[in-house]
């Protein structure tokens, strides 16, 4: 993608992190709120546990040439949100919070569920990959912004924090590279070309924020438990 001008994608991103950034989620987890944490990780499991075979059936599912030829980096977005998922339990267990808690939690969360329904339509394949861009997107916000705050990071101990790590400390290409790419590529013809991809992905944006509001309530039950 270097040869495309990309900085009206980049003032998408600016965009998105402006939602992300003063939710109760996050702002509540900067202050190194365990019970937040707890929140976080309660409220978005049921995406985390299903993305990988989300991303499994989308894209084995996609029939365009041009993007059977990147199969090898999509098996590998694949398998990477698989092992992604396994440090998202990790920093569960360390918070205390054990694979049936999660699971306790998994249908408490319908916009969550909306998340991953979206996820799994296969309306077009340049809008599937669009909704991956903005999956990406915000876990890269979210780590960013939570691994800004010192309250945050001593909440955690270092295995705790991988999940958080690997998704701002990005060496080769992203997956939201990749999956940007390929959209754009599907999308050459298209006339309102950044209207769409804005769309596409603040849409998944703003559904990970509404899904957020639900943090006071989950924080508050787990100190009341403590």
């Amino acid at each position: 993608m270097a040869h495309l001008n990309l900085s009206w994608f980049h003032s998408i991103k600016r965009d998105a992190c402006q939602r992300i950034a003063p939710t109760t989620l996050v702002l509540g987890c900067k202050r190194g709120d365990k019970n937040y944490i707890r929140a976080l990780m309660v409220i978005y499991w049921k995406f985390v546990d299903e993305f990988p075979e989300i991303l499994y059936e989308q894209f084995s599912t996609m029939s365009d040439p041009v993007i059977k030829r990147q199969a090898k980096y999509l098996s590998g977005i694949t398998a990477d949100e698989k092992s992604h998922r396994h440090m998202w339990l990790e920093t569960s267990d360390f918070l205390g919070l054990s694979y049936q808690t999660l699971n306790n939690y998994r249908e408490r969360f319908p916009l969550v569920n909306k998340i991953s329904l979206r996820l799994r339509d296969t309306v077009d394949t340049a809008l599937t990959l669009l909704r991956i861009v903005g999956v990406e997107i915000v876990a890269e916000i979210l780590s960013s912004e939570l691994l800004s705050s010192d309250k945050f990071c001593n909440a955690l101990n270092e295995k705790a924090r991988v999940w958080f790590k690997v998704h701002v400390a990005h060496t080769g290409t992203t997956h939201e590279q990749i999956a940007l790419r390929l959209a754009l590529k599907e999308l050459e013809h298209e006339v309102n070309l950044q209207e769409v991809v804005m769309c596409e992905v603040l849409a998944i944006v703003d559904m990970f924020v509404d899904a957020a509001a639900s943090a006071p309530e989950i924080a508050e039950e787990f100190a009341k438990a403590a």
